[in-house]
């Protein structure tokens, strides 16, 4: 859990940072990016990866 960040899972990104900026959300930053192998990892286990 991210206390300080608010994390969306979506098909499409930008569409959804979109739809954010227009619900008056304006967040100091943000990044959109594809889902990485650690990312899927997380979502199915709920547990990082660790060395």
């Amino acid at each position: 859990m991210l206390p300080d960040r608010l994390l969306l899972y979506t098909a499409d990104g930008d569409a959804a940072l979109s739809a954010v900026l227009a619900e008056g959300v304006h967040p100091v930053s943000s990044l959109v990016r594809r889902s990485s192998l650690e990312d899927v990892f997380l979502r199915l286990t709920g547990r990082t990866l660790v060395d």
